[in-house]
């Protein structure tokens, strides 16, 4: 694209407060930076805390720690039932890494453990 003899660079993503907007007809955001910075903070404290304590202070440090990195800017965007579905998932696979388990135990786990991801998501946009 030219603009009065200038080149003008065109942008698939681009970030803002923290959130990565997608280019297209229509809003959208992409998770993936969101996600990598969970991961990141999950497997850094994840490694030094698990060894020296039990599961439940490993939960709680980490939906202190990691959770807000997975969820930042979720509030103020709408996001469609795959997004949702994919930062669950994240979610739930840092639960089954602490507390050693697959499958569906997982979800039964974290909601006997902690609330729900749709209650946490929920109590973030009220």
């Amino acid at each position: 694209m030219c603009l009065i003899l200038c080149a003008v660079r065109e942008l698939i993503l681009a970030k803002y407060l923290g959130v990565l907007l997608c280019a297209g007809k229509s809003f959208s955001v992409d998770l993936i930076h969101a996600k990598s910075k969970f991961y990141d903070s999950f497997n850094s404290l994840f490694h030094h805390v698990a060894r020296y304590q039990s599961e439940l202070v490993v939960l709680r440090v980490l939906s202190a720690f990691c959770r807000p990195h997975l969820l930042y800017g979720t509030e103020c965007l709408n996001l469609n039932i795959s997004q949702l579905r994919s930062l669950e998932h994240t979610w739930y696979c840092a639960m089954s890494h602490i507390f050693r388990i697959t499958g569906t135990d997982v979800k039964l786990i974290c909601n006997y453990t902690a609330k729900s991801f749709d209650e946490i998501l929920s109590s973030k946009k009220d």
